[in-house]
């Protein structure tokens, strides 16, 4: 790892419930991280959407929760996809 990064692994199968998306959130914001990066398919990519939202932004997940609510700042989210899925995300 480069000088001055540090990674952070959050790795569970399946969907996360919302207190886990709220904690990793909250440790961006402790840490001051400036960017996420997620590395897979499935839920992955929909976890780190979420993080990198609610990291910059106020409120929580439920206040987010319905079709163009989600209005504010955001991190930079760098993503590796590693299945040839045919979702948009």
């Amino acid at each position: 790892m480069p000088a001055g990064y540090r990674a952070y692994r959050v790795r569970r199968p399946g969907h996360l419930p919302s207190h886990v998306i709220g904690a990793a959130a909250e440790l961006c914001r402790q840490r001051g991280i400036e960017a996420v990066l997620s590395i897979g398919g499935g839920s992955a990519p929909h976890t780190a959407k979420l993080v990198v939202y609610l990291s910059k932004s106020p409120g929580w997940l439920d206040d987010v929760y319905g079709i163009y609510l989600a209005t504010g700042e955001r991190l930079p989210l760098l993503r590796a996809a590693t299945t040839a899925g045919r979702s948009p995300s």
